[in-house]
């Protein structure tokens, strides 16, 4: 079997991203999401299938807790391991949406027109259409300290979604980053775990500022 597809004639954004090139990146998320509902690619796993690993990742940081924990992941190891509980309860991650779930600069081409086009797609899934927008909001906040809550918040997808949601799953990655960033690089790859800790680090920031301005599930 043989696939062709057209070339596409662009280049990645910039980095670092600026406020205005990050915010014209979402309306194109927003019609990326409304043209991929329902999802027009049949057998792919569902989204909680897909990250079902990484969202318990805090189960196992909660049986052992590494010794650097970040402080505020150590007192909340409680409400962090029920992440998955939480998720799967309010089954705010499943839809029936294309989810990239890897938007970033390096999966992005922009064309001299300014046409943007999401290239690359192996971990792609069906699910919640907010997904791409949130995590793709990550990606400018490491590489170029844009705020990740301006970014999102005229984005009628992410309106859409419960906040709880967009927060529990900002949890569950710090998980996932917080044990792979430990873990010795593979080879060839030497500073994937620095790249790893970055999105970590951003994750769990927009995430506070979600669980101290009430945008949480209580406990």
């Amino acid at each position: 079997m043989a696939l062709l597809f057209d070339a596409v004639d662009g280049e990645p954004p910039a980095l670092p991203w600026t406020p205005a090139a990050a915010a014209r990146i979402v309306p194109v998320l927003t019609d990326l999401a409304r043209a991929g509902t329902p999802c027009p690619v049949p057998g792919l796993p569902t989204l909680p299938d897909r990250l079902a690993g990484g969202l318990a990742a805090w189960r196992a940081l909660a049986e052992q807790p590494p010794a650097d924990l970040d402080p505020w992941e150590r007192r909340h190891l409680d409400r962090l391991a029920d992440v998955p509980d939480r998720l799967t309860a309010s089954g705010g991650l499943s839809g029936e949406t294309l989810v990239h779930l890897d938007v970033r600069a390096d999966n992005l081409l922009v064309t001299a027109d300014g046409a943007v086009f999401v290239v690359d797609w192996p971990r792609a899934a069906r699910g919640a259409a907010w997904v791409d927008t949130v995590l793709f909001a990550l990606d400018p906040a490491v590489h170029g300290g844009v705020d990740p809550e301006l970014l999102v918040a005229d984005s009628p997808v992410v309106a859409g979604a419960d906040p709880a949601d967009v927060t529990d799953l900002l949890l569950a990655l710090t998980g996932t980053w917080a044990q792979e960033m430990r873990r010795p690089p593979p080879p060839g790859l030497p500073t994937v775990r620095d790249f790893q800790r970055g999105f970590h680090d951003a994750a769990l920031a927009w995430a506070r500022r979600r669980v101290d301005g009430g945008l949480a599930r209580p406990r």
